[in-house]
């Protein structure tokens, strides 16, 4: 089997974050409209985060792609000046947030474990008429955990 490239794996990892992205603005969620909106949510901040930083990746990808053959320094030049700004975006924005971000979600595991009245869901996001089944919210945390832990590979 194969490995897949990592050009396409960065280009799918964009189109889902895009997607996420979508989706979550689809949401009508009361906290939506009060000030702030969803930038006050470190999760939604970090998502678009790493959407802009693999976006960085794969101009990157594509330029390198594109000028592979050419002699011309001034294209050359680009190139490093994109490298360069990827990973400056990888090492002050998208790393330490991407590394906050699923400690903060195992710190509210550890806590809501115990004691599940200390961490507790607003009632409008629980069913039976909530954005989340009661399923559902363990499984979206775990697989924002997953994903970072695929993209820090």
């Amino acid at each position: 089997m194969a490995l897949v490239p990592c050009q396409v794996l960065r280009a799918a990892i964009l189109l889902s974050y895009c997607s996420i992205l979508c989706n979550y603005k689809a949401i009508d969620m009361p906290a939506h409209q009060t000030y702030g909106g969803s930038w006050k949510f470190l999760t939604f901040i970090d998502l678009v985060i790493q959407a802009v930083f693999f976006g960085i990746c794969v101009l990157t990808d594509l330029s390198s792609l594109l000028t592979k053959g050419n002699d011309s320094q001034e294209q050359e030049r680009q190139l490093k000046k994109l490298i360069s700004l990827r990973d400056w975006v990888m090492a002050v924005l998208a790393f330490p947030v991407g590394v906050i971000l699923p400690s903060s979600v195992v710190t509210w595991w550890l806590l809501r474990e115990p004691e599940r009245a200390v961490v507790q869901l607003p009632p409008e996001l629980c069913s039976p008429r909530g954005v989340f089944p009661d399923f559902q919210f363990p499984l979206l945390v775990i697989s924002f955990i997953v994903l970072f832990q695929i993209h820090s590979l």
